[in-house]
């Protein structure tokens, strides 16, 4: 193991919770925008065992082709209706339904968990396990609907520490399941640096 590269790893960490400090949410802030650990997510997964093997995450085609053959029965309804929605019906609708069609088209592998490392679509390629020096669940919105998984990694190639951010929208896993198994490769492949946020759990 690098010993200079660990440090500076750890070193990276600490910079980051010096930068992103953990303070007490007021009311008002509240339900806007959140980052948790994937540490700490995954205490909610009823999981407990990766048993090693390679997981390939896609869109959860059963329960979003249903909605969206729902919604197509929807809009055509209201078009043969006498009563025609607003402009502003269309301009929400619409670009949902079509958003959501696209990821349903789109049978492409989104996330890969191996013991090599995690490869997201369409982003850097694999990143190792020893490469990630923190990984956090982002939740967005009034009910936290928006969830994104945010990585600072190690680049070789750069040679500095970067920043990734990836939706996590209609896959066939929870947060809390994914969550899980990058806490379990990161402990089996001896790459988690513990966070001094999450020393409580």
């Amino acid at each position: 193991m690098n010993t200079d590269f660990e440090k500076r790893k750890e070193d990276f960490l600490n910079a980051l919770n010096a930068k992103y400090p953990e303070r007490e949410q007021k009311w008002w802030q509240f339900g806007y925008k959140v980052y948790t650990t994937t540490w700490q997510e995954a205490a909610i997964s009823k999981l407990s065992d990766c048993n090693g093997e390679t997981i390939s995450i896609r869109v959860n085609l059963k329960k979003y082709l249903l909605l969206a053959c729902l919604l197509a029965l929807f809009i055509v309804l209201q078009l043969i209706s006498k009563f025609k929605p607003s402009y502003f019906f269309w301009i929400v609708l619409l670009p949902y339904f079509i958003d959501l069609i696209e990821d349903i088209w789109n049978r492409d592998v989104r996330i890969v968990l191996s013991p090599d490392g995690i490869w997201l679509n369409k982003k850097n390629g694999l990143i190792p396990w020893n490469n990630i020096a923190a990984s956090y669940i982002k939740k967005v919105g009034s009910d936290w609907t928006l969830r994104y998984l945010q990585l600072y990694f190690y680049d070789p190639v750069m040679d500095d520490f970067k920043k990734i951010q990836y939706p996590l929208r209609r896959l066939t896993i929870p947060t809390a399941d994914l969550s899980f198994y990058i806490e379990w490769w990161k402990i089996t492949t001896k790459a988690r640096i513990i966070n001094k946020s999450e020393q409580q759990y």
